[in-house]
C-alpha cells in the first residue's frame, strides 16, 4: 500500500477500497499493487491516474500496430477505442479496466487488449460496407424522390466533402465524434472520459458538427456545381445526411 502511494503521490484513491480490492486480489497482485493502485484510480474518475493510463495505451499501442502496417491515424483510432472500453462501461458490462487483477503487470494487460483491439478493429474495417454503398441504399429508399435523386446525382462529391472535412479536424475534436457517432457513447460518458463536464462536451460536438457542416456544404456546392434550381435540395440533402456519413467515414 504505501509502496503504490509513494509511487503515485497525486492521485485520488479511498485507501479503504484499495485495501479490500488489493486483499481480494491476493497475494500474486502484492508485486504490481502500484500498477492496481494506478487503475482503481483511473476507476474512481482521477483525471492524472487518466492521463497516465492513456500515457501507457499510446505506448503500447504504438508497439502492437508497428507489427501490422498501419499508419499513426489507425494507431490514434485504436488508442481512443481502448480507452473508451477501458474507461467506460458498455451495455451489460463494467470498464475493462475493473477487470485487471494485477497478476502481471498493467503494462503487459495493456499491451494484450491493444492486440486485441487492433486485430478487431482491422476485421472490422475489412467487413465493413463503403460510404458508397450507404450513400446507394440511401438514395434507393425513403419518400422524397427529389432527395432521393440529389443523392445520386450528388452522393459521390458528398461522401468526399465529409472525409475532406473530417481531415482538416484536430485529432481530439475527431476522436469526440468517433465516441459520440461511431461508439455509440453518451455525452455523459465522454466527459468522463475526458474529465470535463458534459456542457462542455455538448458544446463541442455541437460545434464541430456546424463546422462540418458548413464546409460540406460550400465544397458540395463548388466541386459538384449543382444547378442553382438543385442547390436547396442538396443542402437539404446533405443535412438530412451528414449524421449518417459521419458515422460511416469515422469508422
Amino acid at each position: 500500500m504505501e509502496a503504490a502511494r509513494a509511487k503515485w503521490p497525486k492521485l485520488a484513491v479511498n485507501r479503504a477500497e484499495f485495501r479490500a480490492r488489493l486483499a481480494a486480489a491476493g497475494a500474486r497482485a502484492l508485486p504490481n499493487a502500484a500498477d492496481l493502485y494506478l487503475a482503481h484510480a483511473c476507476q474512481g474518475a482521477d483525471p492524472p491516474a487518466i492521463r497516465e493510463l492513456s500515457r501507457l495505451v499510446e505506448g503500447q499501442v504504438q508497439h502492437a500496430v508497428r507489427r501490422l502496417s498501419q499508419d499513426q491515424a489507425f494507431t490514434q483510432d485504436v488508442s481512443q477505442q481502448l480507452l473508451s472500453k477501458l474507461l467506460v462501461a458498455s451495455e451489460g458490462d463494467r470498464p475493462k479496466i475493473e477487470t485487471y487483477s494485477g497478476r502481471g503487470t498493467l503494462e503487459a494487460w495493456l499491451r494484450a487488449a491493444a492486440v486485441r483491439t487492433a486485430l478487431n478493429m482491422l476485421e472490422a474495417l475489412k467487413s465493413q460496407s463503403s460510404l458508397d454503398a450507404n450513400l446507394a441504399v440511401a438514395s434507393r429508399g425513403g419518400s422524397d424522390p427529389e432527395l432521393a435523386h440529389v443523392r445520386r446525382r450528388y452522393g459521390k462529391a458528398m461522401k468526399g466533402a465529409v472525409e475532406s472535412a473530417l481531415k482538416h479536424l484536430e485529432v481530439d475534436d475527431r476522436n469526440v465524434l468517433r465516441f459520440y457517432f461511431v461508439d455509440g457513447l453518451t455525452v455523459d460518458q465522454i466527459a468522463r472520459l475526458r474529465g470535463v463536464h458534459k456542457s462542455t462536451v455538448s458544446r463541442l460536438i455541437a460545434r464541430v458538427r456546424t463546422k462540418l457542416l458548413e464546409q460540406v456544404k460550400d465544397e458540395v456546392a463548388e466541386v459538384a456545381n449543382a444547378r442553382r434550381e438543385e442547390l436547396s435540395s442538396v443542402l437539404r440533402a446533405i443535412v438530412s445526411q451528414l449524421d449518417v456519413s459521419l458515422e460511416r467515414a469515422l469508422r
